[in-house]
C-alpha cells in the first residue's frame, strides 16, 4: 500500500491550508493510500473532520523515523522538521505554497530534498521563481476541488436571492450592507467565525443562489455553478465574469487583483444589480472549473510530475529563503495581546456578532474584568451567557462572577458549566484554546442593560498550562494505582483472613450444624 504523510502547521479552524489538508487526506484515501496527517498542533472543529475520514490527526513530535511513499507539505516548519530534526525519508517530496507574501508559506531550508513545488496561483508561483527556484520545478496547484462539488447542481433562484457569505474576516463595509441588502429583498447568511462556523459542503451551497467570498470558496461555487461575488477584506472584483475572471485568478481569487473597498451602499448595488447577469455566465464556469479545478484530475498531473528528482535551489535562492524565513520568526516572537471574551446569547444562539472583550494586562495572577451587556448584544431579554477567558489553553481560578441588574447582585460562579478538562474547586484546567464558561439566564428581565464583574486569576497559559494539565493527569494516574494497589493489597489480606477462619474447628462445626438442619427441614444447602 502507498504511504503518504501530509504536514500541516496546524489542524483546528475552516481556514484555507487546513481545508487543503482535509482534501488531500480524502483524496488520497479514495485512492486506497495509507494516509498520515501530522501537525504541530490540532483541536476541534478540524479534527473532527479529520476523524471522520477514519484517521486521526497526529503531533509532528510524537512521530518517529519512517520512510514514505510521499510527503505532501505545507509550511516549511513542518518539512524542515520532518526531513532535518526527525529523520523522516520519502521517494517522493512535494511542498505546496499558498500564499505569496505570508513568510510561513516560504519554501523549506531542505528544498534541496523537493521533486516538486506547488503555488495556489500565478501570483505565488511568480513569487517562487523570483526567490530563486527553477521554473520547471514549480507547478500549478490553485485550490482543486473534490467531485462532490461538481455533482451538485444548484436549484432554480428563489423569489428572494439567498447569498451565502463565507469569511472569517468580514471587512466593515460588507457587514454595513448587510442591512441593506436585507432593505431590498436580498437575503445573506454570513458563515464563519463571526456567524455559522461549520464545515461548507456541496449541500450547504446548495441552499443558497451565489456566493460572497474569496480564496477557495470561489472555486466551490464555480464548480457548482454559483455566482460568486469575489469581496473581502482585500477587497475585490465583484460578480465573477468572463471579462475579470483570468485577473482575479491570477491572484488566488483573493481580492486583490481589484484592490479598491466600496462602501456599504455601493455593494448593496453591486451586489443587487449584477447578480441576474452573474445568474447567466455562472453555468459557463463550471467548465472552465472542471478543467482547472477537479482535485483529482489535478492531483494526477502533479504526481506524474513529482517523479522528476530534485533540483537542488542556488546559494542566493537559499539566502532569499533564509531572509523570508527570519520574517516568519520574528512575527512568531512578537508578543500577542491576549483578550477575555463575553459572548451573549438572546435567542439565536451564540456568535461573534454578539459579542465584546477586555484586553488582559499583566500581571495576570489576579484580574478584574467589567463587561456591560450591551456592547454585546441588541436590545432585548438575554437568554444565556459564555465567558472565553482567553483564547489559548490556561489553568484559571474563577473567583467571583456578579451579574448586576435592577440594583441587584448575583454570584454566578457556582452555576456555570465549562468545557475544561477537569475541574478543583475554583480551578479550571483548559487544554482547548477556545476555553469556555457559560450558564443560562433564569432570572426574569435580564437585558442589556446589565452588566458582568468578573475576577479571574490565572495560573499558568499557553504550553505551560498544558505541562500542568499533562503533569496533573500523570499525578492522578499514578495516585490511581498507587490506590488501586492498596486495593489490591486489602483484598488479599481479606482473603487470607478468610480462609484462616474457614479452616477454623468452630468454622467447620457450624457448616456440619447448618447440614444437619437442613436435612431434618428437608432442605438442601
Amino acid at each position: 500500500m502507498i504511504s503518504v504523510l501530509v504536514t500541516n502547521q496546524f489542524l483546528r479552524d475552516f481556514t484555507g491550508s487546513e481545508l487543503a489538508c482535509l482534501d488531500l487526506a480524502g483524496a488520497f484515501l479514495r485512492r486506497g493510500w495509507l494516509v498520515t496527517l501530522a501537525c504541530f498542533e490540532h483541536d476541534e472543529p478540524l479534527a473532527r473532520q479529520v476523524r471522520e475520514l477514519g484517521i486521526a490527526p497526529v503531533l509532528l513530535d510524537t512521530l518517529e523515523p519512517a520512510h514514505f511513499d510521499l510527503i505532501w507539505a505545507h509550511h516549511f516548519t513542518t518539512l524542515d522538521y520532518c526531513l532535518l530534526e526527525l529523520g523522516i525519508t520519502a521517494e517522493r517530496v512535494i511542498f505546496s505554497s499558498l500564499s505569496p507574501y505570508e513568510p510561513l508559506e516560504s519554501p523549506p531550508l531542505c528544498a534541496d530534498r523537493v521533486n516538486l513545488f506547488l503555488a495556489n496561483s500565478p501570483e505565488t508561483r511568480a513569487t517562487l521563481l523570483e526567490m530563486g527556484l527553477a521554473a520547471e520545478r514549480v507547478a500549478l496547484f490553485s485550490n482543486p476541488v473534490s467531485e462532490a462539488f461538481f455533482e451538485h447542481r444548484p436549484g432554480p433562484p428563489a423569489e428572494r436571492p439567498r447569498l451565502a457569505l463565507v469569511s472569517n474576516h468580514v471587512p466593515p463595509e460588507l457587514k454595513a450592507a448587510l442591512p441593506l441588502l436585507a432593505e431590498r429583498g436580498v437575503e445573506v447568511t454570513l458563515f464563519g467565525k463571526e456567524g455559522r462556523f461549520e464545515l461548507v459542503t456541496p449541500a450547504l451551497l446548495g441552499e443558497f443562489d451565489g456566493v460572497i467570498s474569496i480564496g477557495r470558496t470561489v472555486q466551490y461555487g464555480l464548480a457548482m455553478g454559483l455566482p460568486v461575488f469575489c469581496y473581502d477584506h482585500f477587497a475585490g472584483p465583484g460578480w465573477l465574469s468572463p471579462a475579470n475572471i483570468e485577473r482575479a485568478a491570477e491572484y488566488n481569487f483573493s481580492g486583490r487583483c481589484s484592490p479598491t473597498a466600496r462602501s456599504a451602499a455601493q455593494l448593496a448595488d453591486a451586489l443587487v444589480d449584477g447578480f441576474a447577469v452573474a445568474r447567466q455566465v455562472a453555468d459557463g464556469f463550471v467548465a472552465l472549473a472542471r478543467d482547472r479545478y477537479h482535485l483529482g484530475e489535478c492531483l494526477t498531473e502533479v504526481l506524474s510530475r513529482a517523479e522528476q528528482p530534485p533540483l537542488p535551489p542556488s546559494t542566493d535562492c537559499y539566502r532569499v529563503i533564509a531572509l523570508r524565513q527570519r520574517e516568519y520568526m520574528r512575527r512568531a516572537r512578537q508578543p500577542q495581546t491576549l483578550h477575555t471574551r463575553l459572548y451573549i446569547d438572546q435567542g439565536a444562539g451564540f456568535c461573534e456578532q454578539h459579542q465584546t472583550s477586555r484586553e488582559l494586562t499583566p500581571p495576570y495572577a489576579r484580574t478584574r474584568l467589567q463587561f456591560a451587556l450591551h456592547e454585546a448584544g441588541q436590545q432585548g431579554q438575554v437568554r444565556a451567557l459564555r465567558l472565553d477567558p482567553l483564547d489559548a489553553p490556561c489553568v484559571v481560578r474563577l473567583r467571583s462572577m456578579v451579574l448586576l441588574h435592577n440594583g441587584t447582585r448575583q454570584e454566578l460562579a457556582a452555576r456555570v458549566t465549562s468545557n475544561a478538562l477537569w475541574r478543583e474547586d475554583e480551578c479550571y484546567y483548559f487544554l482547548t484554546r477556545d476555553p469556555q464558561w457559560w450558564l443560562t439566564v433564569s432570572e426574569a428581565g435580564v437585558t442589556e442593560q446589565a452588566s458582568l464583574e468578573v475576577e479571574l486569576e490565572f495560573v499558568v497559559m499557553h504550553q505551560p498550562a498544558i505541562d500542568s494539565c499533562l503533569a496533573h493527569l500523570e499525578q492522578q494516574q499514578q495516585q490511581g494505582a498507587e490506590q488501586l494497589s492498596q486495593l489490591q493489597y486489602h483484598n488479599r489480606e481479606l482473603e487470607a483472613a478468610l480462609q484462616r477462619m474457614q479452616a477454623h474447628p468452630v468454622w467447620r462445626c457450624l457448616r456440619a450444624v447448618r447440614r444437619l438442619l437442613g436435612r431434618s427441614s428437608g432442605v438442601t444447602r
